[in-house]
């Protein structure tokens, strides 16, 4: 991992970011370059025009449902920006880069830049925490919370974001193109362009944004769907990565019952589909709920195997009860959710004595519906 005091290799991975045809652009623009997956790296440029003089970009030191103070912004590098203006725009010689001031643990801020200007940040994010609240890339997968990887624009919270993920060709050598795929509970344009994959998503907001976690990789899947009480039919899409034997048509048996249990019971959802992205792992374990979408790791011991009987064994049943936990949660504090968890700032702490309503209650609901399910 490269240092925070490494000024030279940030100021060359900055202009080399910088100097790629760069064209000034409205609106808030993220892109994620994937090219030193094998040190652990990405390399973020953001595009957007600065409302005030000195913008400050933050990043969260917390992500919703994992109730810890986490200090993301410690992966992060040396944060660096050019001022795209039309004067520095008609020259032939390259905008001038500063280096970004962090005022605080997770606050950067530009003094050079005015209102009104066009602005281009570009910094690095290391990422090698197999949890499911971070980010983590390497040469099997590349997967991410954007509250691990997006730099937040200090009053631009609520403008439309364009974001671009850009993975090199490398990364797809040696692997079955046929399940290599994108995992994330966006729709995404997915462009073949000079040997690399550029996957493109939008959303409208920045709050938005760290609700959807993302994961490319050689993936095995199943589709299924469930119907509210109006018959309408809510799409599901389950992937799973990494090294596994499971049964995937027992899990997609059990998960859809699951499921169409929860709305039969709850009459309707939240969201018009759902995504389960889950990866196998040796021995970690644990789930994060997002609004249409979990990010699950689990043991591979406790897939389905071949010959798993009618009754789940004890390491089945804790996956499919970590599936019914997570999936309640779309329901129960990303819907239903009280005052401190409204418009919440994730830089800081926000008090509350309810974990035992958040977690406790959907700890309950999620072993009592393996057996209201009939799995």
């Amino acid at each position: 991992m490269s240092t925070s005091n490494d000024t030279s290799r940030g100021q060359k991975r900055s202009e080399a970011c910088l100097n790629n045809d760069t064209q000034v652009t409205t609106g808030i623009r993220y892109q994620f370059d994937f090219e030193r997956y094998f040190e652990h790296l990405v390399d973020v440029s953001l595009t957007f025009t600065a409302a005030t003089d000195s913008p400050q970009l933050w990043l969260p030191a917390w992500i919703p449902g994992s109730y810890l103070m986490r200090e993301f912004a410690r992966n992060i590098t040396a944060v660096h920006y050019q001022i795209l203006d039309s004067q520095t725009m008609s020259s032939e010689a390259q905008p001038e880069t500063h280096r970004a001031e962090k005022i605080d643990k997770h606050t950067w801020q530009l003094p050079q830049v005015k209102a009104g200007q066009a602005i281009e940040v570009c910094y690095e994010v290391y990422c090698y925490d197999l949890s499911v609240r971070t980010a983590y890339v390497d040469q099997q997968r590349l997967y991410g919370n954007f509250t691990s990887l997006a730099l937040a624009i200090d009053g631009h919270e609520h403008q439309p974001i364009q974001v671009k993920l850009i993975v090199p060709a490398a990364f797809l050598a040696d692997k079955d193109e046929e399940r290599v795929c994108l995992a994330t509970g966006l729709d995404s344009i997915d462009l073949r362009l000079d040997g690399q994959y550029c996957l493109a998503l939008q959303v409208d907001n920045y709050h938005d944004l760290i609700d959807y976690p993302f994961e490319f990789a050689e993936q095995d899947k199943f589709d299924f769907i469930v119907q509210d009480d109006k018959h309408q039919t809510l799409s599901h899409r389950f992937y799973i990565s990494g090294k596994h034997s499971a049964d995937m048509g027992r899990l997609q048996q059990d998960v859809t019952q699951i499921c169409q249990t929860y709305v039969d019971w709850l009459g309707d959802a939240p969201f018009a589909d759902y995504t389960f992205m889950t990866f196998a792992s040796g021995n970690d374990y644990g789930g994060l709920e997002h609004i249409n979408s979990t990010s699950l790791i689990t043991p591979r011991r406790d897939l389905p195997s071949i010959d798993e009987p009618a009754v789940p064994n004890s390491n089945y049943q804790r996956f499919l009860g970590l599936c019914s936990h997570e999936y309640f949660h779309a329901w129960w504090v990303k819907t239903v959710r009280p005052d401190v968890m409204l418009d919440v700032d994730l830089r800081r702490e926000a008090f509350t004595p309810l974990l035992w309503v958040f977690e406790g209650f959907t700890s309950y609901i999620d072993d009592f519906m393996l057996q209201a399910s009939g799995v």
